[in-house]
């Protein structure tokens, strides 16, 4: 765990690298690290992230990359893309590249435990949840988790996504639709936060009340988007929830059961 990201210890092609987990985003590795590995580009399209612009990007085909002893992926397909800067920097001098938490999560039951820094991949019929666990309905959007979640009494579906390194951020469509700006008094925000693809164009509010299950706590701040661009102007979801409010809780995704078991994490 760094600056809030997880990072994950393994080895493409026999070079070690920092892997940072993304629950809600893609396989990404840089075109520098292409060109050292020597991987073939294929493809190309327009992606959009957080951030109002957009890249144009192509593809590179992993034939095989190990996490630790007995975890081994096959024949992943990776985006090539520069890494935020962020998220180069917080894996030091390592070789990094960003794995998609569906792509390691596939067939397995995955609980993510920040405050011991594991991760453990369970087979369904091994898993028995942990009793101390509140257990709460897990939805896929876009193959990616979701959890309904209410800010300020007003409530939808938010992705967990230990990609991102922020508490809160409610998505423009959602935000214009419950007329949040207001009803949160946002104010324009400090300091202008980088996403992917560009400058995230939003506002912030302090001091809002978050209610997961059964779970209450005040967040000292949220952004939320005010343009459509990319996935800020996405529908269909409300926002993200990420990992700076994540690293407080033990999470075990289920998603072949679409549940999510949530416990505080110790302390």
């Amino acid at each position: 765990l760094e600056h809030g990201y997880i990072y994950l210890s393994g080895t493409i092609q026999g070079r070690s690298f920092r892997f940072m987990l993304d629950t809600a985003g893609g396989n990404v590795i840089s075109p520098e690290v292409v060109r050292q590995l020597g991987l073939v580009e294929e493809g190309h399209a327009v992606v959009r992230g957080l951030g109002a612009g957009h890249s144009r990007e192509s593809f590179t085909r992993v034939k095989r990359l190990s996490l630790g002893p007995a975890i081994s992926l096959e024949n992943q397909t990776f985006s090539i893309a520069p890494l935020m800067p962020s998220v180069q920097a917080a894996g030091g001098t390592s070789l990094v590249a960003a794995i998609s938490g569906p792509a390691l999560f596939n067939g397995y039951v995955a609980r993510i435990d920040y405050a011991h820094r594991s991760i453990s991949l369970i087979r369904p019929d091994a898993f028995r949840p942990d009793p101390g666990a509140i257990r709460l309905p897990l939805r896929t959007i876009r193959g990616l988790p979701a959890v309904w979640a209410s800010i300020d009494g007003i409530a939808g579906w938010f992705l967990l996504d230990t990609g991102a390194n922020a508490l809160m951020h409610v998505l423009a469509p959602f935000a214009q639709a419950h007329d949040l700006y207001k009803r949160l008094h946002a104010k324009p925000a400090a300091t202008m936060a980088h996403g992917y693809a560009g400058k995230i164009q939003a506002l912030e509010a302090h001091d809002q009340l978050l209610q997961l299950g059964p779970f209450h706590a005040r967040l000292l701040m949220i952004s939320l988007g005010t343009d459509r661009q990319g996935v800020n102007g996405a529908t269909g979801m409300a926002g993200i929830i990420g990992s700076s409010l994540l690293q407080h809780l033990v999470i075990t995704l289920d998603e072949a059961h679409h549940v999510v078991y949530i416990k505080p994490a110790p302390g």
